[in-house]
């Protein structure tokens, strides 16, 4: 997946890029309101329904719009980044959040080009963590994630199978050691400077 981005991108003329996963869908002009309503070191990403990809239906269930980074336990002594549901501010129509699921993220290419230039797929893997691994850098680079909630997106419901068979005995890549690095690369950055920003 994260060479597949890499690839996308160098081959875009646009002044913004989009990433989005195959099993979703969208409000009535997302596009615009995402990238009418953005700064230039913004990422942006809607607010997240979840689809019922049977029926391609937005299902009752309460939407997405705030989550916390926080390094949890996956047992073992083994850790990670994660982004965890926490309370948003609905006073505010666009919120700063700390981590977002990556299934669907809006920026400048101007942006990507000077801060983010590629997805590392050594170290990480191929396919996961590149939500943290690009906000990480954006935060280094003086940037926000943002979520707007003017616009949503629905993407799959996890009681739904998976489309790809990452992660599984044939194709290991969300392992251990992708966990690792990123937890090598981020974790000192993150205990000293994101928790303390986030906790006032």
């Amino acid at each position: 997946m994260r060479r597949a981005i890499n690839a996308g991108v160098a081959i875009s003329r646009g002044e913004y890029l989009m990433r989005t996963d195959e099993h979703a869908t969208f409000g009535k002009g997302y596009d615009r309101i995402l990238t009418s309503q953005m700064e230039d070191n913004w990422i942006v990403t809607p607010r997240r329904y979840f689809l019922d990809v049977v029926k391609w239906e937005v299902m009752d269930i309460p939407p997405i719009d705030h989550m916390k980074l926080k390094i949890v336990g996956m047992g073992n002594g083994v850790q990670k980044f994660s982004g965890v549901e926490a309370p948003a501010d609905d006073k505010q129509p666009i919120q700063e959040s700390m981590a977002m699921q990556g299934s669907c993220w809006v920026m400048k290419r101007s942006w990507w080009d000077k801060i983010i230039g590629e997805l590392q797929n050594e170290g990480y893997g191929p396919h996961y963590q590149d939500s943290h691994e690009m906000v990480f850098k954006t935060w280094k680079a003086g940037g926000k994630l943002m979520v707007n909630k003017n616009t949503w997106h629905a993407h799959k419901h996890r009681d739904f199978p998976r489309t790809h068979n990452n992660g599984t005995k044939e194709n290991p890549s969300n392992n251990e050691v992708c966990w690792d690095y990123s937890l090598s690369v981020w974790r000192d950055y993150y205990e000293k400077e994101i928790k303390p920003k986030w906790s006032r």
